[in-house]
């Protein structure tokens, strides 16, 4: 879920899927752990995240805005690529470490995007970020902490 960075509300993210293991009955916790759970990913390979060059002549909120809008269309690379540039310039903005932070996770990183939504969460403590932020350390294993 993309973070829509100037409108009034913000859409609220829960982990139903999550939580139906233990609200099944007879559930088996560790199949549906490792059914959410992404045990394949490649998750710590290096990830080089080079500014794009057309960045240089964009002010923070541009690229931001060109970053979010690569997110909503599913170019989760190239997302990246300028949200991270967006939380360089803007290290105050919670919005750009959020949606940064889902770029990495709907790649599979969800050990890089755990950082990021743990600073958008510091930065603004809603809850989305923590949602996100629990469901990305469940993509990675750490399940009592994610609770």
């Amino acid at each position: 879920m993309v973070l829509p960075r100037r409108q009034g509300g913000l859409t609220r993210l829960l982990l139903v899927s999550c939580m139906l293991g233990w609200l099944l009955p007879g559930a088996d916790q560790q199949q549906i752990i490792s059914s959410v759970t992404n045990l394949d990913d490649d998750q710590d390979a290096p990830l080089e995240l080079q500014a794009p060059a057309d960045a240089a002549s964009m002010t923070p909120d541009e690229i931001y805005y060109k970053g979010e809008a690569l997110l909503m269309q599913g170019n989760h690379m190239e997302a990246a690529k300028y949200l991270q540039q967006a939380v360089k310039l803007m290290p105050d903005d919670a919005f750009s470490y959020g949606n940064l932070a889902i770029s990495l996770h709907q790649m599979g990183r969800s050990k890089l995007a755990v950082p990021h939504f743990r600073s958008a969460a510091s930065l603004n403590p809603v809850e989305v970020y923590f949602a996100n932020l629990g469901q990305a350390l469940w993509s990675t294993g750490e399940i009592e902490e994610a609770m």
